[in-house]
């Protein structure tokens, strides 16, 4: 006859926890998308490069973009800074390399062949988000009343109300 020595099932307080450690991972995980959500861009939010409001230097800082039909071209904000334009952010697909679709409009984007054109549909990367918002001075967006506001970074919960 064979002899039981010991338990032969797992240990109940390691495996409660397990499920409790597991737990608080997925509520840590949930809120920290929370939080990159109010506090990054929205769809419908705008980087708004205005030459009258940003007083842009010379700067050598340049964005290599895809284009929806997967060409690249330039974003060179010193250009972007002194001639205007703006992106208006128009879908958001996470998980997706490049998660931000956008619509460029305005003057050259790069005084060479990788100009994005007066007008050009985008697919962005949160790294081209950022740094084109930095640019930009922030984000802009319309509230209820059809007026500007001015996104800073951290000033989500003001825009939407909260």
């Amino acid at each position: 006859m064979p002899r039981h020595h010991g338990k032969t099932g797992p240990d109940a307080p390691m495996l409660l926890l397990a499920v409790a450690s597991f737990l608080v991972m997925v509520s840590a995980v949930s809120g920290l998308t929370q939080q990159i959500t109010m506090f990054g861009p929205a769809v419908g939010d705008i980087i708004r490069f205005d030459p009258a409001r940003i007083g842009v230097e010379a700067s050598e800082v340049k964005s290599t973009v895809e284009r929806q039909d997967r060409t690249v071209c330039t974003m060179d904000l010193s250009l972007i800074g002194h001639g205007g334009g703006s992106i208006i952010l128009e879908r958001f697909e996470p998980g997706a390399a490049l998660p931000w679709h956008g619509h460029w409009a305005g003057p050259r984007t790069s005084g060479d062949a990788m100009d994005c054109g007066t007008s050009a549909d985008l697919a962005l990367s949160s790294i081209n988000i950022t740094f084109l918002s930095a640019g930009a001075g922030g984000y802009w967006a319309g509230d209820s009343r059809g007026t500007e506001n001015s996104i800073q970074s951290g000033d989500r919960a003001w825009r939407r109300g909260s």
